[in-house]
C-alpha cells in the first residue's frame, strides 16, 4: 500500500467492515525475546493496542506520507470470497500492552520507508 500511496493519482481500495488488531512486527518480536529471556510459556495474545479496518490503516498511512491518493472503503462483498471473512479479527492482550497501532505506524512509516 504505500508503494502505491506514493505514486501520483493512486486509488486504493480498502476494507472498512473488517476489524483487526494491526500489529508492528518489531514490537511483537521484542515481546518474544523478552518472554524467552524470562523464561515464560503458555499462550499470549499480542498485538498493539487498538482496532482499526484496513481503511483505517490505509488512511493514516495515506496521511503520513502525505499522499493524495483516492482511498475508497469497501465491503467483504467487494472481493472474491470476501464474504467469508469473520467482521472481527481483533484480539486482546490481557498480559501484554503494546503501544497503539497508530503511533507503531508511525514510527514503521518513518523509520522504514523514510517519510
Amino acid at each position: 500500500i504505500l508503494q502505491k500511496l506514493k505514486t501520483n493519482g493512486a486509488e486504493i481500495v480498502a476494507l472498512n467492515d473488517v476489524c483487526g488488531s494491526p500489529t508492528y512486527a518489531k514490537d511483537y518480536i521484542g515481546v518474544i525475546k523478552d518472554l524467552l529471556a524470562k523464561g515464560k510459556y503458555g499462550t499470549f495474545h499480542i498485538a498493539n493496542v487498538g482496532v482499526a479496518t484496513r481503511y483505517d490503516l490505509a488512511s493514516l498511512m495515506a496521511l503520513q506520507v502525505n499522499s493524495d491518493a483516492k482511498i475508497d472503503a469497501v465491503n467483504r462483498t467487494h472481493f472474491p470470497h470476501g464474504a467469508t471473512l469473520p467482521s472481527n479479527e481483533a484480539i486482546v492482550g490481557e498480559h501484554i500492552t503494546l503501544r497503539p497501532w497508530q503511533e507503531a505506524l508511525a514510527e514503521y512509516v518513518s523509520e522504514e520507508w523514510k517519510a
